[in-house]
């Protein structure tokens, strides 16, 4: 059973009960890595479900990803994911005003990524999306504003699923939903950094 779309956890763990319990195998495998790492074979993938059905299934596994994680049974592959999703978004939101103060102090954001890529708080998003999509303006990583903010309420509903208080993934999810136009549900999801970055030069202008 193939599901394309991200779903709920919980609706992953029932679906898989009812495949395996019809005599078949269920393995969710979410990936990462977007169009570009789906055309050259560079995916990720998350893996949840049975060791057994991985090894079955794995020459296809190889054929589609670079790398595969096993993190546990049906489901976990999509808990994981929106946990990841969950980080990415965080760090898009941080590493934007992180950015802007930089820059309001006079210091270049291509240089300013260099200094975080050097040290500690470098991520994915500081080596790959700021450079790839953000400071370039090409702003075609494939991966839309609707489908983050989806993914999010989904992290969100699952924690409150399991009754696990998160007050940081709350604020997250507010500032992605906060203006539905800018970035629009179609924009690409680094256009969440615009207005944060332009914050900057607006102040600089108003002084």
């Amino acid at each position: 059973m193939w599901i394309r779309r991200q779903v709920d956890p919980q609706v992953s763990r029932e679906l898989a009960e009812n495949v395996i319990a019809a005599g078949l195998q269920w393995l969710d495998a979410p990936v990462s890595g977007g169009p570009k790492g789906a055309a050259s074979g560079k995916l990720g993938m998350l893996l949840g479900g049975d060791e057994r059905t991985i090894e079955r299934v794995l020459p296809m596994l190889e054929a589609m990803s670079a790398k595969r994680t096993h993190v546990g049974g049906p489901g976990s592959g999509h808990v994981v994911k929106l946990a990841n999703n969950y980080l990415c978004a965080a760090h898009l939101l941080t590493t934007a005003e992180a950015v802007a103060m930089a820059a309001k102090a006079g210091v270049d954001p291509a240089a300013c990524l260099a200094g975080f890529n050097s040290g500690s708080g470098r991520s994915a998003v500081s080596e790959v999306n700021f450079p790839e999509w953000v400071l370039s303006e090409r702003f075609d990583s494939g991966f839309t504003t609707g489908l983050m903010r989806k993914d999010l309420r989904l992290a969100r509903d699952a924690a409150e699923q399991l009754g696990i208080p998160l007050p940081l993934l709350q604020a997250v999810v507010d500032a992605w939903h906060g203006n539905a136009d800018h970035p629009a549900d179609s924009d690409d999801f680094n256009h969440i950094t615009t207005p944060i970055l332009a914050r900057a030069t607006q102040a600089e202008g108003n002084e």
